[in-house]
């Protein structure tokens, strides 16, 4: 779970604070009437339990982000395998199909694939993330 910054922990602090008041003085005020504090203790139990409701579902949302991001990954490396196994097929194609102008068009431009594959290599080597702990 993302861990709080310090406005967000000022707030919660803030919070609690008041609800510890609000609960003294609702004790102070209903402390011979165990009927009012019976219900009021049942309404800070609904409320927590309202609370943890919302915070499973929060959890359970960002799981759910967690996985759909994965298969968006999974879906993206399979449609660029899908695509270099089409180019590679037709490449193969042209080749068979015309070999003398296919290996003239190669030799002529190779130079411009090998800088090609030099400026992804750098490109990926250099701009690598840092892995997350």
């Amino acid at each position: 779970m993302a861990e709080l910054n310090e406005a967000n922990q000022a707030n919660f602090t803030e919070l609690d604070g008041h609800i510890k008041v609000l609960s003294a003085k609702l004790t102070q005020m209903t402390s011979g009437n165990t009927g009012v504090q019976s219900a009021i203790e049942d309404l800070e139990d609904y409320y927590e339990r309202q609370l943890q409701m919302r915070i499973m579902h929060n959890t359970t949302l960002k799981e759910e982000l967690r996985e759909i991001q994965q298969k968006n990954k999974e879906m993206f490396h399979f449609l660029g395998r899908c695509a270099f196994s089409g180019a590679s097929l037709v490449l193969f194609f042209f080749m068979c199909l015309y070999p003398k102008r296919f290996f003239g068009f190669v030799f002529e431009y190779w130079t411009y694939a090998a800088v090609a594959c030099v400026a992804v290599f750098c490109t990926r080597l250099f701009s690598a993330k840092p892995k997350k702990e």
